[in-house]
């Protein structure tokens, strides 16, 4: 009975921290960087997504942060191993004129 309850409400939870953003699943990553503002990007491969205002194979994120920091190197890890990844980024904000992303899982 436990489990079913616990099941249950981390179900609801991942569904509250999805509720306004997307992803992108199996593609792979084309190219990472950052500029010297700490601003970094990661392009992907396959067709752009996003928000309607900033749709684009690229997402930008603040490098100089712990999740950013941590972005770049799962990002580079993929990158050379040519993994594919899911990323997630937010429906209603844009980096600049790409999506800004939320989370990267290397698959």
């Amino acid at each position: 009975m436990l489990k079913k309850v616990l099941s249950g409400l981390l179900l609801c939870l991942s569904f509250i921290g999805t509720a306004n953003a997307g992803s992108v699943s199996g593609e792979t990553i084309t190219g990472t960087g950052c500029n010297s503002s700490g601003i970094c990007f990661i392009n992907m491969s396959g067709d752009p997504f996003g928000p309607s205002a900033c749709q684009s194979r690229q997402v930008t994120f603040n490098g100089r942060t712990a999740d950013g920091k941590s972005f770049f190197a799962s990002a580079l890890t993929a990158k050379v191993s040519e993994s594919e990844v899911r990323l997630g980024f937010s429906d209603s904000e844009c980096n600049g004129s790409n999506p800004s992303l939320t989370f990267l899982t290397i698959l």
